[in-house]
């Protein structure tokens, strides 16, 4: 009789155990890589626009826009994230303004 009740007993914590991990871990698992993605991408667009800037000098805004969304499209791409050329165009740009407000600070 004993042996029932803890069978019992274990059947519902791992029942409510696994409850809790589906409803509440596994998404804070999800949202935080995709949130570490996210900020990676952010520092590699900064280093896409701070190597186009060194490669291509200045004055040359379209040729280093188009260096910096290669280098982006083919990191991503190679860490598997899924992002548009949209996005990356914003965050090229969101970098750029970044390196211009530190250049005339």
């Amino acid at each position: 009789m004993d042996r029932d009740i803890i069978m019992q007993i274990l059947r519902l914590v791992i029942m409510v155990a696994t409850a809790l991990i589906t409803t509440y871990l596994i998404p804070w698992i999800k949202s935080h890589t995709d949130t570490t993605k996210l900020y990676a991408v952010m520092r590699w667009a900064h280093e896409a626009v701070m190597a186009a800037e060194q490669i291509h000098g200045a004055g040359t805004g379209p040729e280093k826009k188009k260096f910096a969304m290669a280098f982006l499209r083919k990191v991503v791409d190679a860490a598997h994230i899924t992002i548009t050329d949209a996005e990356l165009s914003t965050l090229v740009e969101a970098a750029v303004g970044e390196m211009n407000i530190q250049i005339n600070s």
